[in-house]
């Protein structure tokens, strides 16, 4: 017979009032799993923004805004809370299933506070994602969230749902799950990995609540692939999808290309794995499949310097790569030791010398904040900005997230608290200074001058045109939206955020951060 569920995605960037699309796929794929159960699911992104054009924001104006995100948590009237419970009320689930990041953690917790305080007290509250996966009996200490799912969770929700469906008592059988029991928490045994990735069904796309409200490029995202074989410790990828490297067939994947082209006539796409040229062979492949089928279509992805060459980057060209984006992370050679990122500088520059010869726009993540960084290891960083040229900056203040390696050693070097405030985690905050070696006032002086480099970088008129190139044939056929990038780019030269004010500038305390984010 089925029963209801909604899927939510907690809002995080819309409560700071600034654009947010996204499409979750994780909610897709497990939407798709349970329609084919007979069972009747929505998908509400409590996320979704309009997209004013300001996607693009400046790090400066990311870091002034991020103080509303605590701010909304606490205020029982803001209008996205009313929206989530007339969400509630409007489709009346018998299950509801939140995903979250660590950020966006205490969101899914006001969630969970709303439904059983206003909706309905009786209805079951499954949390899953990183964050669930990660702090599994932390998360199950809140007496708002019923069931947690650890790591992949495709095959998981759809046995647990299976159970409260016919009203099981006893969950232990259950692999990948957490519970309260007697007041007792109880993790039960791991769940193994889905071994073919093409037997998943497509992102259920059609159970989207308001999908007209997404830029369609949003629905163009694609995975390809899970799980990631590289040990950088900062990155909690691995903790979901381990390290094992797990691809869908080239055939599986232009089989959803064209699923989507005729759905929504789309001509862009974006190939969202982890390091998408992880596996060359299958690269080529499917690259020679979309050639082969003349697809006729634009696409991006996400990959590592080291796992790129001229044969490689010429056949994703020759297949409608006009995208790349690429985790360098530093310009320190010690620093990428440390990390264990396992490229070097000079693996940087030899492959913007390769997206350049190839002429494929690409991004660059850069970071900074890492325990043992010192001032000359981020002013290495600032200064290989001026040697790969990117298209644009993507920059990041270094957050340990639990889990990974950095974060048990900001724990040990006493640079964060046991229980800390989850709500002021983020690449873009400016109470991160997770650094051992230098003050809290000094570290946010050279976060200041990498901001200000990045953000004259990424709002020069030739990165803006670079950034809009790779999206030319979508802004051609919808002119509005590129008009409203236009105006955001205007307001940003017109009305630059006060940075030091963001950052505190002027705060001498030296201490470390375990004042700042403890409960």
């Amino acid at each position: 017979m089925g029963v209801s569920i909604l899927l939510i995605e907690p809002p995080f960037e819309r409560l700071k009032g600034i654009t947010a699309t996204h499409f979750q796929l994780g909610l897709g794929y497990l939407a798709a799993v349970l329609m084919k159960e007979g069972h009747k699911v929505w998908i509400y992104n409590a996320d979704l923004a309009p997209d004013t054009g300001d996607s693009s924001a400046s790090i400066t104006k990311l870091l002034e805004i991020h103080e509303r995100y605590p701010v909304a948590l606490k205020n029982d009237a803001h209008p996205v809370w009313k929206e989530v419970l007339a969400i509630l009320n409007k489709y009346k689930p018998d299950v509801v299933g939140l995903t979250a990041k660590t950020p966006i953690y205490p969101s899914a917790q006001k969630i969970a506070q709303i439904i059983k305080e206003k909706y309905n007290k009786n209805c079951p509250v499954i949390l899953g994602g990183p964050h669930a996966t990660i702090a599994s009996k932390n998360v199950l200490e809140d007496k708002n969230i019923d069931f947690i799912i650890i790591g992949e969770g495709e095959l998981t929700i759809k046995e647990l749902i299976k159970a409260i469906e016919n009203k099981a008592r006893d969950f232990s059988s259950i692999k990948g799950i957490g519970y309260k029991k007697d007041g007792k928490i109880i993790l039960t045994q791991p769940r193994e990995l889905i071994q073919n990735l093409d037997e998943l069904p497509f992102p259920a796309r059609d159970a989207i609540v308001e999908e007209n409200k997404y830029p369609l490029y949003e629905m163009g995202r694609i995975e390809t692939a899970r799980g990631c074989p590289f040990m950088c410790e900062y990155c909690a990828s691995n903790l979901i999808w381990t390290r094992k490297l797990r691809t869908k067939s080239p055939s599986y994947v232009i089989k959803e290309i064209k699923h989507l082209m005729q759905r929504y006539k789309l001509k862009t796409f974006y190939f969202i794995d982890d390091t998408f040229t992880a596996n060359k062979k299958r690269v080529i492949e499917l690259c020679n499949a979309i050639i082969k089928d003349k697809l006729n279509i634009e696409w991006g992805c996400e990959t590592r310097v080291d796992l790129v060459d001229d044969e490689v980057i010429s056949w994703m060209k020759k297949a409608g790569c006009n995208k790349i984006d690429v985790g360098i992370e530093t310009g320190s050679p010690r620093m990428l030791k440390i990390v264990k990122k396992g490229t070097t500088i000079g693996q940087a520059i030899a492959a913007s010398k390769l997206f350049n010869k190839h002429g494929i726009g690409w991004n660059a993540f850069l970071m900074m904040g890492f325990p043992e960084e010192t001032k000359e290891d981020m002013q290495q960083t600032i200064d290989l900005i001026k040697k790969i040229k990117p298209d644009t900056i993507i920059f990041s203040i270094f957050t340990p997230y639990p889990g990974t390696a950095l974060h048990k050693r900001a724990m040990e070097l006493g640079l964060l608290p046991e229980n800390p405030r989850w709500e002021l985690y983020s690449h873009q905050s400016p109470n991160n200074a997770f650094v051992k070696n230098i003050s809290r006032e000094e570290f946010k002086k050279m976060a200041v001058k990498m901001i200000r480099t990045v953000d004259a970088y990424n709002n020069s008129l030739r990165a803006v045109i670079k950034r809009i190139k790779p999206k030319r044939n979508y802004f051609l056929k919808h002119p509005f939206e590129f008009a409203k990038k236009g105006m955001f780019f205007l307001k940003m030269k017109l009305k630059p955020a006060k940075l030091e004010k963001s950052m505190n500038i002027k705060d001498k305390d030296t201490a470390t951060l375990t004042k700042y984010y403890s409960k």
